[in-house]
């Protein structure tokens, strides 16, 4: 993870961070493709995430909840899909929290692509995470952990989401 401070410029606490994450699902790559292509499939698998509004088949608007011990952040934001192919499963989509007084600003840029495995699908993840906070009260002490926590929730809630649905076994 990267930290820059940008008091200097106005914008406070600048955290830039880097994650990836790689699961197996048992189910066709074929079909995880296309369940993780949905917005509110994908929103679902994310602690506290829900799609409020499907825009058009790019751009959809959803609300993430985070939280860490008793404070919690509510993001009403949205979303475009910016890459797709479905021949190679692979995408990669944007986030943006709208602008909110006193809360830090978010934005995600998330690729995946679905690759065929022996237990039938392997799902391989990356997030470039950049928050602004300008009350100056984050620190990475915070930031880090809490980005993390979430990934790894959201990553086991992806497989255990497919894995409970009905869906194409691998052959």
């Amino acid at each position: 993870m990267q930290h820059r401070h940008a008091a200097d410029q106005g914008l406070g606490n600048l955290f830039v961070l880097s994650l990836s994450r790689v699961t197996q699902v048992d189910r066709d790559p074929d079909w995880v493709f296309r369940r993780l292509h949905d917005p509110e499939t994908l929103l679902a698998c994310v602690p506290g995430g829900s799609l409020t509004r499907v825009i058009d088949e790019e751009r959809f608007e959803g609300r993430i909840v985070v939280g860490a011990g008793p404070f919690k952040f509510g993001y009403d934001g949205d979303g475009r899909i910016t890459e797709s192919n479905p021949a190679a499963r692979t995408a990669s989509l944007r986030l943006h929290g709208l602008d909110v007084r006193h809360v830090p600003d978010v934005r995600v840029r998330m690729s995946m692509a679905v690759y065929g495995h022996s237990s039938g699908s392997e799902v391989q993840m990356s997030f470039w995470v950049t928050v602004v906070d300008r009350t100056g009260l984050l620190n990475r002490g915070w930031v880090d952990p809490i980005a993390n926590d979430l990934l790894d929730r959201t990553v086991r809630r992806i497989k255990q989401e497919l894995e409970s649905t009905t869906g194409d076994r691998p052959a």
